[in-house]
């Protein structure tokens, strides 16, 4: 399942972060790791929600939407 769905995800995020670098659309070192940190921050809300019932922070989705992308901007464009 990992191989068929998970890191096919992570690999074509990392990529668009990578052509976005290149074309000088984001700031980025390390297109690799954010395209991880970006993701996993992503699906951890739904899975830990799955899990046991809670989201971190006990936030909104909305407002976690909202941070995660305020948070998303300022990573990969530096602030722009």
């Amino acid at each position: 399942m990992w191989h068929g769905v998970s890191s096919g995800l992570y690999e074509t995020t990392a990529e668009w972060i990578r052509d976005g670098v290149a074309a000088g659309r984001m700031t980025v070192t390390d297109p690799d790791a954010t395209a991880a940190v970006l993701l996993a921050s992503l699906t951890y809300y739904r899975i830990l929600h799955a899990l046991i019932g809670k989201v971190p922070g006990d936030v909104s989705e909305d407002a976690f939407l909202t941070a995660w992308i305020d948070h998303a901007i300022a990573t990969l464009c530096g602030g722009r």
